[in-house]
């Protein structure tokens, strides 16, 4: 399973995280209205830092107004992209309003707009294998059907689709979603189509959903919260800033007995970092997140069907 790291990280990161003698390069999403970003990307690939780029759309930015961009100019740029981006999500059609109630019919209009839209932008592009639709949460399953079942004009189905959970589902419903999710594909002519999770990067949740990836912005989210997620430990608070989050009661350094704050130097040392540094450094802890998020869903959280809850479906 391929796990993307989302969101903009600290410019010493890359350096801190290649010192690592088992080092192997990350994966990267970026959205297309953050071109600066991309262009650093690029060089991140160059360098042996990262080995895949996807690049989203900006459609979340776009529906709640912060961004604007037509389907026109955003396959204007995949055109122009398109040799050093490994995937572009489509400009999806997000279910209803902004700061409004959802109603059903709007779940029935993003679905078709969306996929109406992947269309026309497939033919449109350059690199049309790169594309990958959109199916949202509460959109009918008969979208998701559709979407498996289409075939281009050599008879191929598509091989990378996305699945975007509700944002405000909690573990269980999104779980429950999810397995429905995989039962219609399951059941279609494209069982092996390959899934990409948008919103849902919960250790636990991934190691019970069959996926070939999902994208995050835990690494660098802890870290700017002071907050390291540890092999061993989990999620601890190490920053030596104060506040809420560096409160005694809480915060490791002041609490862990000798025993554990020498284990947390052996989980630093691959990297070379110190205790003072990731108490002081948010690039460093943002590494340090990377390392263990890969080593954790290569071991502790890796997906096996065994681990799968059957639940009451939501279909």
């Amino acid at each position: 399973m391929r796990y993307i790291f989302s969101g903009n990280m600290p410019a010493k990161t890359p350096e801190i995280l290649m010192r690592a003698d088992d080092f192997t390069p990350i994966s990267l999403l970026v959205t297309q209205l953050e071109r600066k970003t991309l262009e650093r990307y690029i060089e991140y690939k160059r360098i042996g830092y990262c080995d895949f780029i996807m690049m989203d759309s900006g459609a979340y930015s776009v529906f709640t107004g912060r961004a604007s961009t037509t389907i026109d100019q955003y396959i204007d740029f995949i055109n122009v992209a398109h040799k050093d981006v490994d995937v572009f999500v489509e400009l999806d059609t997000i279910p209803g309003e902004w700061g409004k109630s959802k109603k059903p019919e709007d779940y029935i209009v993003s679905a078709d707009k969306s996929w109406n839209d992947f269309l026309y932008t497939r033919e449109r592009v350059r690199c049309p294998e790169k594309i990958m639709s959109v199916f949202h949460s509460g959109e009918p399953y008969e979208a998701l059907k559709r979407t498996l079942e289409w075939t281009d004009s050599s008879g191929k189905h598509l091989d990378y689709i996305g699945i975007s959970a509700a944002k405000d589902a909690d573990n269980k419903n999104r779980d429950t979603y999810m397995q429905d999710v995989r039962t219609v594909i399951d059941n279609s002519s494209n069982p092996d189509v390959g899934t990409h999770l948008f919103g849902t990067t919960a250790l636990n949740v991934l190691k019970t959903i069959p996926c070939r990836s999902c994208d995050s912005t835990t690494h660098v989210r802890m870290a700017g919260f002071g907050c390291l997620i540890s092999p061993t430990f989990g999620q601890i608070t190490v920053s030596s800033k104060g506040g809420t989050k560096g409160s005694a009661k809480t915060h490791f350094l002041h609490t862990a007995d000798s025993k554990k704050i020498k284990k947390l130097e052996e989980e630093l040392e691959p990297l070379k970092l110190t205790i003072k540094d990731v108490a002081d450094d948010p690039a460093a802890r943002t590494a340090f997140n990377i390392r263990s998020i890969l080593q954790l869903i290569n071991t502790t959280y890796a997906y096996d069907p065994s681990n799968s809850l059957k639940r009451k479906s939501l279909i």
